[in-house]
């Protein structure tokens, strides 16, 4: 039985990068970059004013004040997306808007509330320095400059600036794709009516989730009963679509459990089983080329293997560097008793007050008991060795959810 780290790594050892894809910059929204983004335009494109006001020759405004203002003729307005056609000569001035283009012979901008216009005319109330509220060519960003690293994530601020030196089309390692399989003759449909000794498939939903926060595209292969060759159908029709398998539940002991069978019979089992818990009947293996994770069945187990153990291999696919949870130190709010043995991962609600964490056990009624995981907001990493921790002492946590 592996430990949680050492199985963590195990899988993370046998992740290989999605293939790259060419995509247009909505698609590529969540995804990370396969390559370095290099500017193929310089930002700003030209030099244009940081400010609504005027653009004048500072030379000119010496000695302006409240008391005594300096008169220049406004000779053009330059609003945005228009060129200047004028070139600015002493005692002149160009009405000029933000993002407009800088007119010749200027060289500073005065803001129009230091100003005050009559007719062709306006009165400077200020000096202003040169080169002031003025946005140089090339100043943010050089043409041939490098612009996002490969393995960035393409986010809001990332999607913004691409578009802004007019890249339509990216680079992006392609999203995993991952085929979802539910098991057990037990299991019944969302929405259907339920029968004696028959549960709902209520895990999908809680997976799919997860999967579509890993940024994956989902292969929903629905249910299968506890039958030895329905069971392979499944796994391979998986196989044949996915970069990775998961199957839920059917993974134990038991004398129906026959997902580990299937898959040993197609593949190989890397590992069964982790000194975790909850969580501990995680099986990991290889399928040809194929990644499997068979996640147990109890509703708070599946969820938090997934955070442990599927979700960094995803990131990791994905072109991700950052694919591992930080893990951070709390403040215990209430005496924590625990069975030794097993790394837990208990459920807790994190709060933050005056610069540290809070971390408060939730109490459950164990692994079945998903209302306590709708309140919490974490998970405190208990190390196998201990049995009790004291209120005030510092546990290690890190957050969960989506």
């Amino acid at each position: 039985m592996l430990s949680i780290d050492k199985a963590r790594q195990v899988i993370l050892n046998n992740v290989k990068e999605t293939p790259a894809v060419t995509v247009d910059l909505m698609s590529a929204a969540g995804a990370c970059l396969a390559k370095d983004i290099y500017s193929p335009l310089p930002i700003p494109l030209f030099d244009n004013s940081a400010m609504d006001g005027y653009a004048v020759r500072a030379a000119d405004l010496r000695g302006a004040s409240q008391k005594k203002s300096i008169r220049l003729k406004i000779i053009e307005e330059i609003p945005a997306g228009h060129i200047p056609r004028q070139r600015i000569k002493r005692g002149e001035a160009a009405l000029i808007m933000t993002g407009a283009m800088f007119p010749a012979g200027a060289d500073t901008v005065v803001v129009v509330e230091a100003t005050k216009r009559e007719g062709k005319w306006v009165q400077v109330f200020c000096e202003t320095g040169k080169g002031e509220n003025i946005r140089k060519k090339g100043e943010v960003i050089r043409r041939g400059e490098r612009l996002l690293k490969a393995c960035t994530l393409i986010r809001p601020p990332e999607a913004a600036l691409l578009a802004t030196v007019n890249k339509k089309m990216v680079s992006v390692y392609r999203r995993p794709r991952v085929a979802l399989i539910s098991t057990g003759s037990e299991v019944v449909p969302l929405g259907r009516r339920l029968g004696p000794g028959q549960i709902v498939d209520s895990n999908r939903y809680g997976v799919m989730l997860q999967l579509k926060a890993c940024g994956a595209d989902v292969i929903d292969l629905g249910l299968v009963r506890d039958d030895r060759e329905a069971i392979k159908r499944k796994l391979i029709k998986g196989i044949r679509r996915a970069d990775v398998v998961i199957t839920i539940g059917g993974v134990s002991v038991g004398q129906w459990d026959f997902v580990k069978e299937a898959v040993a019979g197609l593949g190989r089992i890397i590992f069964w089983k982790v000194k975790m818990k909850p969580g501990g009947p995680l099986t990991f293996g290889k399928i040809r080329d194929k990644l499997y994770f068979g996640l147990p069945g109890n509703p708070v187990s599946t969820l938090v293997v997934f955070e442990q153990m599927v979700r960094p291999a995803l990131l990791k696919m994905s072109g991700r560097r950052d694919y591992l949870k930080p893990v951070f130190t709390a403040v215990l709010e209430r005496d924590y008793h625990g069975q030794a043995g097993k790394v837990r991962l208990e459920r807790i609600f994190l709060r933050y007050k005056n610069g540290k964490y809070f971390a408060r056990p939730m109490r459950s009624l164990g692994s079945g008991d998903m209302r306590s995981l709708t309140a919490a907001n974490g998970l405190m990493i208990v190390p196998a060795n201990i049995s009790r921790l004291r209120k005030g002492q510092l546990v290690s946590a890190q957050f969960i959810g989506i």
